[in-house]
């Protein structure tokens, strides 16, 4: 009867540890592989008024796009955000708002893998590019916080991975505010489509 009672014990200790423990501690996870393509495009877009752009594919399948960054600079002294939106999610993919007497400016990166890098040439479709309407919202600098005239690469601030609401779109919004007397510019975007 006693061996029992260990047994159970043991059980309810383990028990605690996988329920408890180990997802804190990322012992337990599911690892996927998805099959992906980089796509790099110049865009060479020069905004010097909040503006909205519609991205489509140039194929008429709808993207799945995973990640988005963007390559350029901003000149002037004012305050530049670009947001991607899908339907009703909208992601920061860059800021040139930081807060004052940082030494990092911004968290850039790209969020590729070494085999989405080798099919990276073989662009089979890309992003079309349409001006639409404003956007109406404008841009607040926090306290605490300045801008700064800054050239930028593979900026992806919330967008290295995007949220699934972001797959299966027919069409994409890229919302570019700037304040009044700056320019944001826009060499190039890159993105991963999952396949």
């Amino acid at each position: 009867m006693k061996w029992k009672l260990e047994l159970a014990v043991i059980v309810i200790v383990l028990f605690a540890i996988v329920l408890f423990i180990a997802p804190k501690q990322n012992m337990l996870s599911i690892t996927g592989f998805l099959s992906t393509e980089t796509q790099r495009q110049q865009v060479n877009l020069e905004v010097s008024q909040s503006s909205s752009f519609i991205l489509k594919s140039s194929e008429s399948t709808p993207l799945s796009i995973t990640h988005f960054s963007i390559t350029g600079s901003v000149v002037g002294e004012g305050a530049a955000q670009v947001f991607l939106k899908s339907e009703d999610k909208r992601v920061l993919v860059y800021s040139n708002i930081h807060k004052k007497k940082q030494g990092l400016t911004g968290i850039t990166g790209q969020f590729v893998n070494s085999a989405a890098q080798t099919q990276e040439t073989k662009q089979t479709s890309y992003l079309e590019i349409f001006e639409s309407a404003a956007p109406s919202a404008a841009i607040s600098i926090p306290d605490g916080y300045e801008t700064a005239e800054e050239l930028f690469k593979d900026s992806c601030s919330e967008s290295c991975a995007l949220p699934v609401e972001f797959y299966n779109s027919e069409s994409y919004t890229l919302d570019v505010l700037v304040s009044p007397g700056t320019t944001l510019k826009i060499d190039e975007i890159d993105y991963i489509v999952a396949k």
